[in-house]
């Protein structure tokens, strides 16, 4: 199982997945909840382990292949 591509993927997934976090947050800060922090802080969490996984893999050129899911 090659790994580079998995990697490649779960931390574009992750990048992706961490902008969910912005419409909330600016709900929170406009209602004014007190929770916009939390969400600020999941967000660059999850941005940032998102960076950390894509980011040494990001040049690789492998495919992902059905036997890398398995």
């Amino acid at each position: 199982m090659r790994l580079e591509p998995v990697q490649k993927v779960v931390g574009m997934l992750l990048m992706i997945f961490s902008c969910t976090m912005l419409p909330p947050a600016m709900l929170s800060y406009w209602v004014g909840d007190g929770a916009v922090l939390a969400f600020l802080a999941a967000f660059g969490l999850i941005l940032g382990l998102g960076a950390l996984l894509w980011l040494p893999v990001r040049s690789s050129t492998r495919e992902l292949r059905t036997r890398d899911g398995f």
